[in-house]
């Protein structure tokens, strides 16, 4: 069985909102998931912001400043 590539694409894009459905909803079961979810995306707005890169997190020295960061956290609870 062929599939055209307009077909390929909405088949790809409806997986894609299932599971971003399914995600949405564990979240909302799991308030530790929303918050690490949350945590997730601000460390990475503000890393891409301070450093200029999207990409910041091939950068082995830049993971070494996120992960002293979240290290704080942890001793701060």
């Amino acid at each position: 069985m062929k599939i055209t590539k307009r077909q390929l694409k909405r088949i790809i894009k409806e997986e894609k909102a299932k599971i971003i459905k399914e995600q949405a909803s564990l979240s909302r079961l799991f308030p530790v998931g929303r918050m690490a979810s949350a945590l997730n995306n601000e460390l990475a707005r503000l890393m891409a912001e301070e450093t200029g890169e999207d990409e910041w997190y091939k950068d082995p020295e830049l993971m070494q400043v996120a992960q002293e960061i979240l290290d704080q956290v942890k001793r701060a609870q």
